[in-house]
C-alpha cells in the first residue's frame, strides 16, 4: 500500500449518507503537548451504534487491544489537482495493534494486527478531521475496538466514539512482554464497565444484513479458545 496516498477506495461500511465537513472552535493535543484545530466530520448514521447491540452486529470483530504503533497518514485523493488534494483529502491513521481478546470474531491473539483509523492529520499537518464525538487511539492505551473489513483485506476502524472504546491508559498498564502477562492484563481490564458491556452486547447483537470481508489469513486464529 502508497504510504502516502490512497487512490479513491471505498473505506465505508454502509454507515452514512451524506457527509458535512464544518470547523468548530475545538482543539486536539498532541502528544507532545502541543494543540491543532479540529474540522469535525458529521454524518447522517443510518442506524444508531450508540446500541452496543447494533454496533456489534454492524462490525465484523469486536476485540480488547493495545495500541502498539501509529503510523504515516494515508489518504484518499479525489481530484488530479494537487492543491485541492492537499485541503480536501481525507485522511486514515494507520496503527499496530495487540490484540489481548476476541469478542466477536477469530482474529489471532497476542500478535499484532494492522488497523487504519478514519480521521487524522490533515496533508498540509495544520488540522486535525475526525467524527464528531471522535478521538485519536493513543499509542499504550488499551480499548475495545469494533472494526470491518474491507473489500482488499485491510481492516478500518471507523469514525465514531463506539468503535475505539478506551479502556485504559497506559499510565496504569506495561506493555505485555509474554503471553502469561498479557492474559494477566487482560484479566484485569476484563472487568472494567465498557469491556463488560461490549462482551454482552456481542452475545445478544443485532445482526446487519451486508456485504462482509474477511480478515487475511495470517491474521486469523483456528485456535477455539481465541
Amino acid at each position: 500500500m502508497n504510504k502516502s496516498i490512497v487512490k479513491k477506495r471505498t473505506w465505508g461500511i454502509a454507515l452514512c449518507g451524506l457527509t458535512i465537513l464544518c470547523v468548530c472552535a475545538v482543539f486536539f493535543v498532541l502528544r507532545n503537548g502541543k494543540q491543532k484545530p479540529v474540522d469535525i466530520v458529521q454524518k447522517s448514521i443510518v442506524m444508531d451504534v450508540s446500541d452496543p447491540r447494533k454496533l456489534a452486529g454492524l462490525v465484523d470483530y469486536v476485540f480488547v487491544g493495545i495500541v502498539t504503533e501509529k503510523k504515516e497518514t494515508l489518504y484518499d485523493v479525489y481530484t488530479e489537482d494537487k492543491a485541492e488534494d492537499d485541503l480536501y483529502a481525507s485522511p486514515y491513521t494507520p496503527y499496530d495493534v495487540y490484540v489481548l481478546k476476541n469478542l466477536k470474531g477469530n482474529l489471532k491473539t497476542n500478535s499484532t494486527l494492522p488497523i487504519v483509523k478514519h480521521g487524522g492529520e490533515t496533508k498540509d499537518q495544520k488540522r486535525i478531521v475526525l467524527d464528531e464525538g471522535d478521538f485519536l487511539p493513543v499509542v499504550g492505551n488499551i480499548y475495545v475496538f469494533s472494526v470491518s473489513v474491507q473489500p482488499d483485506g485491510s481492516v478500518l476502524l471507523p469514525g465514531g466514539p463506539e468503535f475505539n472504546k478506551l479502556l485504559a491508559e497506559n499510565k496504569r498498564f506495561s506493555f505485555p512482554k509474554d503471553t502469561a502477562s498479557a492474559n494477566a492484563l487482560l484479566e484485569e481490564v476484563s472487568f472494567l464497565p465498557a469491556c463488560r458491556e461490549m462482551m454482552q452486547a456481542c452475545r445478544d447483537e443485532f445482526p446487519i444484513d451486508r456485504v462482509r470481508f474477511e480478515a487475511p489469513e495470517k491474521y486469523l486464529s483456528t485456535d477455539l479458545k481465541d
